[in-house]
């Protein structure tokens, strides 16, 4: 990673932890494991030993001159789809607001890192829908970058039907990105999600992508375009390969329109922003935000089995709130204080006649 930053890259860091309550791998979506890895739930602690690590990394991550590298960071992606423990099928869009800001709050706030710019990149759904895009966004306190993954199919690659989808959902992202104050990026894209064959692909797809995102006012303002990586065949090629030692049998059919690709006047490789990136000498104001709450656990729709639960919530740009809960039908207000992991809290003991009604 210093190797890159020294080379003028950009680092970025996806997250695929392991199943926090089955201990199996991040595609088992068994054990509600958002709600057990959120403050109160069984597997905290083990979640919070497990950002150590990513804060120890960040603290690291130093060059030459003691100055700390930057990090793109994009906890949680794709939470959209249903194949994540933390996606839509085992996650409610409130659960996934509240650890997307816990695990900023977690690194930011309580182990120092600041080093991170952390980015939003739901996978693609319907086109320009920004409802749906919006649906699990955590909210300005906690984002930098506002990004979506998209992949195209290997049935029918480079369509117009996906590239017009492609070319609304970049242009929503970036339009809202103008709005907020905030980088607009091709998260993560790739000519299916199985990557590409060895042969009969659409050789003039990266043509076909770069086109349609140059055409659209809005689209073309992203920041940066990320594809995956190549683990290998057959389901993980995801970038034109050159067959150095001539042992793959021949360059990948797709490289003659990948460097056409990387020649065009629109794109940039890190030889073409090389030290421009981190050497601009440009001064820039941090955006004062509104003070803003939310709930932290339980959250909206959660079972409570005990006999009690603990209510926490979070206030963050308010340097002296007054903090409340009320339980529906009664009008009696309680109040909750500040306990030393920085949340307003109160216990909660539900009546009878509560049980399945809240």
């Amino acid at each position: 990673m210093k190797v890159a930053h020294e080379l003028g890259g950009i680092i970025t860091l996806s997250m695929h932890p392991d199943n926090f309550v089955t201990g199996h791998y991040y595609g088992d979506t068994d054990g509600n494991v958002v709600q057990e890895i959120l403050p109160g739930g069984s597997k905290h602690n083990e979640f919070n030993a497990w950002l150590d690590n990513i804060a120890a990394l960040a603290h690291e991550l130093v060059d030459d001159n003691g100055e700390p590298i930057p990090v793109i960071f994009r906890p949680f992606h794709e939470q959209t789809g249903s194949w994540f423990w933390w996606g839509a099928s085992t996650t409610t869009p409130e659960q996934y607001k509240a650890i997307f800001r816990y695990t900023v709050e977690y690194l930011r706030d309580a182990k120092g890192v600041h080093n991170f710019l952390y980015g939003f990149s739901p996978g693609a759904g319907p086109a320009g829908d920004l409802d749906r895009y919006l649906e699990t966004y955590p909210g300005d306190n906690y984002v930098d970058i506002l990004g979506i993954d998209n992949y195209d199919s290997k049935s029918n690659a480079g369509s117009d039907a996906w590239l017009s989808g492609m070319v609304k959902d970049l242009a929503m992202i970036s339009k809202l990105a103008e709005e907020r104050g905030k980088v607009s990026a091709f998260t993560e894209f790739g000519y299916s999600a199985e990557g590409m064959s060895q042969t009969g692909d659409a050789l003039d797809w990266y043509t076909r992508v770069l086109n349609a995102i140059k055409a659209d006012e809005d689209a073309r303002n992203i920041s940066y375009m990320l594809t995956w990586a190549n683990f290998g065949w057959p389901n993980n090629i995801f970038v034109p390969y050159r067959d150095v030692n001539g042992d793959l049998g021949g360059d990948h059919e797709l490289l003659p329109d990948f460097v056409q690709f990387y020649e065009d006047e629109y794109s940039a490789f890190r030889e073409d922003i090389n030290e421009s990136v981190y050497n601009r000498n440009e001064s820039y104001i941090v955006a004062d935000h509104e003070p803003f709450m939310y709930v932290v656990s339980p959250t909206t729709g959660t079972y409570i089995t005990g006999s009690s639960v603990v209510l926490r919530a979070k206030v963050v740009n308010d340097e002296d709130p007054s903090v409340t809960y009320q339980v529906a039908g009664s009008e009696e207000v309680y109040e909750m204080t500040l306990d030393e992991n920085g949340y307003y809290s109160a216990d909660y003991i539900p009546t009878a006649p509560k049980n399945g009604a809240l």
